[in-house]
């Protein structure tokens, strides 16, 4: 962008930036993984405030930063998938438990107290672990607990 005063492509935003002092600016992409996308925008109080040196400076900066936000990146996905895995495994085992109880109380078969479970937890409008826990908490009085560490 040489002069945000003349620059029509972006409505508003031009006149915004030109009224707080920013005549121009250069924008560059930052290369990251998956979903994730970010970029480099560097405004300058002059017109044309960027020549070569500057953009091939930005350019540089932009790839540096792209393995750094790009490691970010990665342990923010790896801490979200734990994070699932974890309450997978939580809802697993208190549906294992409820379907322990189920089979107990009925005499039956895990599938066959697993259909009761699912029965249930469709007639009610349920989550299948929701309608565990229930159960769970009906014969042990207490919330339902697990325990992984």
């Amino acid at each position: 962008m040489e002069d945000f005063r003349t620059e029509e492509r972006f409505g508003g935003y031009s006149t915004d930036v030109a009224e707080h002092g920013m005549l121009s600016a250069i924008g560059v992409p930052i290369v990251l993984d998956g979903q994730a996308n970010a970029g480099l925008n560097l405004y300058s109080p002059r017109v044309s405030g960027f020549d070569d040196a500057a953009l091939e400076k930005a350019r540089a900066f932009a790839r540096d930063t792209s393995n750094a936000l790009r490691t970010a990146v990665r342990i923010a996905d790896l801490t979200d998938h734990s994070r699932d895995l974890e309450t997978a495994m939580q809802n697993r085992t208190i549906i294992d438990v409820a379907a322990g109880i189920i089979m107990g109380q009925n005499r039956c078969s895990q599938d066959e107290a697993m259909t009761i479970l699912k029965m249930a937890s469709s007639s009610r409008n349920q989550k299948l672990s929701a309608v565990a826990a229930a159960v769970v908490e009906s014969v042990t009085q207490a919330p339902v607990a697990t325990h992984f560490d």
